[in-house]
């Protein structure tokens, strides 16, 4: 079953995600006709709710009801919990979008070569206020697996075990056949590519924000397909590490512009500005070129490093 996820989008939220909810919405819509995937999984984050708004309601309503022959599976996680004032829970919501509440939970789908019965069933716990959904998953009853079905679990962020390292021997015990873990661990410890972490094939962790979403295969008795980027992979490498900003300014405004002219006039102007600054009060020359790589990875798709100090 060819699937799509994504985690840690925070839409609705300027400093935190650097596409707007229409172009996030879009560019799904766009990616799960192109790929033909039969879910979409959020693990965690999908929006923060003290900005969420009736646009933004809006926009999602539209995107998930239009693709209403996909099913969208959604983890709340810490910016978007799952409680009595949530928009999960005071919103009315496509009936292809299954939100995960507080307690263990499965919904069975029928995949695209299921024969008109359920043969998936997809669990997962969306976090509370106080208490996270890994947190639930360790301390309940693990539900009983049926082999026949091909089980899936999706939470925002994998069980950790004393040592702070993903629980390995925990996961095995739960029977699943595939894990879709989302982006509110920290980054080493989702970083698939990390020198010390080596994930098994049936674990699959969820960059954070919009060039983090991924699309693969799960499926009953088979190994998971490797997960690539949805997005083309000149849009891709915009917000790729060790890109020098400074090298090449036009090329990085020529790209932007093609996305999106405004984001491209705003980093001519930032960029003119930093310049002139730098002219004017001689200020260090790699503070003026980290300052333009944050802001040209920022503008294309790219998290702002948290900068410490003065």
């Amino acid at each position: 079953m060819k699937v799509i996820v994504c985690s840690g989008l925070k839409l609705g939220s300027s400093g935190s995600s650097a596409y707007p909810a229409r172009d996030f919405t879009s560019k799904v819509a766009a990616a799960v006709r192109e790929t033909g995937a039969a879910a979409v999984f959020i693990a965690g984050d999908l929006f923060c709710d003290h900005l969420f708004n009736d646009d933004l309601y809006n926009t999602l309503y539209n995107c998930f009801s239009a693709l209403s022959g996909t099913h969208f599976f959604v983890c709340p996680g810490p910016a978007d919990p799952f409680v009595a004032d949530s928009p999960y829970v005071q919103r009315d919501w496509p009936e292809n979008v299954h939100i995960f509440k507080t307690r263990m939970k499965a919904f069975e789908i029928t995949s695209p070569g299921g024969q008109g019965e359920p043969d998936v069933r997809v669990y997962g716990i969306g976090q509370g206020r106080h208490r996270r959904g890994v947190e639930v998953l360790s301390r309940e009853k693990q539900p009983k697996i049926d082999r026949k079905f091909l089980n899936v679990l999706v939470l925002s962020a994998p069980p950790i075990d004393d040592a702070g390292n993903i629980d390995f021997d925990f996961l095995k015990k739960c029977g699943f056949d595939a894990f879709i873990f989302g982006s509110t661990a920290s980054d080493d410890l989702l970083d698939p590519h990390a020198d010390n972490i080596a994930l098994p094939p049936e674990m699959i962790v969820v960059p954070s924000g919009t060039d983090g979403i991924m699309c693969g295969s799960i499926s009953k008795n088979s190994p998971v397909s490797p997960f690539e980027p949805v997005f083309p992979a000149a849009l891709a490498s915009l917000s790729g590490s060790g890109q020098d900003a400074s090298a090449a300014p036009e090329s990085n405004f020529e790209k932007l512009k093609a996305i999106d002219p405004g984001r491209a006039a705003l980093y001519r102007r930032c960029e003119n500005a930093l310049e002139k600054t730098n002219n004017s009060e001689k200020k260090d020359k790699q503070i003026v070129d980290d300052a333009k790589l944050f802001l040209f990875r920022a503008l294309s798709g790219g998290e702002i490093p948290e900068v410490t100090g003065k």
